[in-house]
């Protein structure tokens, strides 16, 4: 199964109106959408704990890399995790978003 990694600033999804249209969005299409920030990414272990949507509700889990990875945080408030991004991105397809 494909996994979407949705990169953000802030640490809980409920906080982000538009994480949980993402989430219902990928499992639609038969994904699984990882909600998580930087400081959660363990770059050693290659993990990342992060938050998936199922049956209503935020979960936390501990998963694997995503195949991609969607950055919609400020730039300015993910600054200071520039090493964890620039590491993601090494490994992964990242896609920006960012509005003003």
């Amino acid at each position: 199964m494909t996994l979407i990694g949705f990169l953000h600033h802030r640490k809980d999804p409920q906080t982000v109106i538009k994480a949980y249209a993402y989430a219902v969005i990928a499992a639609a299409e038969g994904a699984t959408m990882l909600y998580f920030s930087p400081n959660n990414v363990n770059v050693v272990a290659k993990s990342i704990r992060g938050y998936v949507y199922e049956n209503g509700q935020w979960v936390e889990r501990l998963s694997r890399y995503p195949d991609v990875i969607y950055n919609t945080g400020s730039p300015e408030k993910l600054a200071f995790s520039q090493s964890i991004i620039n590491s993601l991105k090494k490994r992964h397809s990242f896609y920006h978003s960012f509005h003003r």
